[in-house]
């Protein structure tokens, strides 16, 4: 799975909104909506940036769904 799948399913399952994570993180809420879709790519450093805001628990199902590739 693309990490932009995996970012994607996350937000879904932990019902996380990008314009909670745009105001964590400093990112426009349309990049991190854009990436989410597919339609942008983001730098390593943007998505760990992302991926660190997340709770603990989204953190690791994003990691897990990583992993299964």
């Amino acid at each position: 799975m693309e990490p932009w799948q995996a970012f994607d399913k996350t937000l879904t399952a932990h019902r996380i909104k990008a314009a909670d994570l745009a105001r964590a993180t400093g990112l426009r809420s349309s990049q991190i909506s854009r990436y989410r879709r597919g339609h942008q790519d983001l730098l390593s450093g943007k998505l760990f940036l992302l991926i660190q805001a997340l709770p603990l628990e989204a953190q690791l199902h994003f990691y897990l769904l990583v992993a299964k590739e």
